[in-house]
């Protein structure tokens, strides 16, 4: 395909003919962009930094077993892994996102959202792909509440797998956990910006917040115990393949501070992966293990990376991008053909849009009118309807940093009603703890002048017709 007729495709994607497309339509066209990464050339390979590699660590993105009880009738759960056990069992570490507690719990622990839980016999899945330490700092590690998140810890620690990132005090969820490769020592950290059961309880298990103050301090504390530092991040958005301009600076000042390797996940699809000073970047590595499902929400829902990292008690040598995906039998296995040449073809452009500043900033503007657009409209529809513990939960989520850095993008003033509406969202917060309150609060959501400033916001120049950032 030459480049004239590529220029078609984000034509199609972003041109003024794009707005009046209904969504069945935007899907196609997404999978075609998708499917033209084929003919993109270039390899999964990245040259890190100097020396012979000693030692080596796969890294994969979120894993859930919520889905394993429809699994069954296709395959044995100790199955799910094979097809890409010879790339685990090849390395000398095995890290991921275990993003469903694994617990006999069976009561939600909120009202809205989706609740991820796997039956506790699952952790001899990972254990038998070998995983040696996973985070657990993500938006669904209470869904069923603070006691099913610590049997979910003890099942992984009584099979030998470490975990990470959660605790019931702040020195316990930003405790790293300690690794070994071949004589070369290795710590975790992870850390979370959103939580979909935002805490009410005073004690209890709760994921490390991502507060770059305090994850710089960590980081460089483990710095000085180990020889390579890993870090964890479950944040950003989903079903988009570019990070957050601020989360790609962010997870660039980390590895400066001496992260060597930087996990992102949340997106549920794969985005481009870097080498910035020594260390290696993954800004997300996708649904590693999540069922099958089909692909309404993205085209790539069933496909991820596997990163495999090569190290020596320096640092980081190299690294390579290991395309794999999810089949209908809900078993992972390693891409081969033209699916591995797609996968490897859009890690080519994601990579060099990771250095596209300008577009980036749009993304990030965009995402913030539509993030801001959805909770106001939703805290006015609950409010109306007097759903308080509704309100209250969105109300509570204004406190985690995902919704802090929200609040704290409007108040900057680039946004045409912006101040305002992070005035309206911090008195929305700060009735969290008052149902009425709350519910009186919200109904302005759905009145004048709410409605006038979201007017306002989105009828800017930041808001398009669709999500982008979803294809490369």
């Amino acid at each position: 395909m030459t480049p004239r007729r590529y220029a078609v495709v984000p034509a199609i994607l972003d041109g003024p003919l794009s707005r009046p497309l209904p969504l069945r339509c935007r899907r196609w066209t997404e999978e075609t962009a998708l499917r033209a990464m084929r003919f993109r050339t270039g390899g999964g390979e990245l040259l890190v930094g100097p020396g012979t590699p000693s030692a080596s660590l796969v890294a994969v993105g979120d894993i859930s077993m919520h889905f394993v009880a429809e699994a069954a009738s296709h395959t044995r759960p100790s199955r799910l892994f094979d097809g890409v056990a010879p790339v685990l069992r090849a390395a000398d570490l095995r890290v991921g996102n275990l993003e469903s507690v694994l617990t006999t719990e069976r009561r939600r622990a909120a009202l809205a959202g989706s609740f991820l839980r796997g039956a506790p016999e699952l952790v001899e899945a990972l254990t038998a792909a070998q995983f040696d330490a996973v985070t657990c700092a993500n938006n669904h590690c209470l869904d069923f509440g603070p006691a099913a998140l610590c049997e979910s810890l003890d099942h992984l620690r009584r099979h030998g797998i470490q975990p990470c990132g959660v605790g019931s005090t702040d020195a316990q969820q930003r405790a790293p956990v300690f690794l070994s490769a071949r004589g070369i020592s290795v710590g975790m950290l992870g850390y979370a910006d959103d939580c979909n059961v935002a805490p009410r309880w005073p004690i209890g298990p709760r994921p490390a917040e991502t507060e770059d103050e305090a994850i710089l301090a960590d980081v460089r504390r483990l710095r000085e115990q180990v020889d390579i530092v890993v870090l964890q991040l479950h944040w950003g958005y989903e079903w988009a393949m570019y990070p957050l301009r601020t989360h790609r600076d962010r997870a660039r000042r980390f590895a400066e501070a001496g992260a060597d390797i930087v996990l992102c996940h949340h997106a549920h699809v794969p985005m481009g992966v870097e080498a910035w000073k020594g260390s290696v970047i993954a800004h997300g590595l996708g649904n590693f293990l999540f069922g099958w499902r089909r692909p309404r929400s993205h085209p790539w829902r069933n496909r991820a990376h596997m990163l495999r990292v090569h190290f020596n008690a320096d640092g980081v040598t190299s690294a390579e991008v290991i395309p794999c995906g999810t089949g209908r039998d809900h078993r992972v296995v390693t891409l081969q053909g033209v699916e591995c040449r797609e996968v490897l073809g859009a890690h080519q452009v994601l990579r060099r849009g990771l250095r596209d500043d300008a577009y980036l900033a749009r993304l990030e503007a965009d995402r913030i009118v539509r993030e801001t657009q959805g909770l106001v409209l939703r805290l006015g529809r609950f409010a109306v309807a007097g759903d308080a513990g509704r309100v209250q939960e969105l109300a509570l989520h204004l406190g985690t940093p995902r919704q802090r850095a929200l609040v704290g993008a409007l108040r900057s003033g680039e946004f045409d009603g912006g101040p305002d509406l992070a005035l309206f969202l911090d008195r929305v917060a700060c009735a969290r703890q008052d149902w009425a309150s709350a519910v009186a609060v919200g109904r302005e959501a759905a009145a004048e002048p709410i409605t006038g400033l979201l007017r306002r916001l989105t009828a800017g120049r930041h808001l398009r017709g669709e999500p982008v950032g979803r294809v490369p």
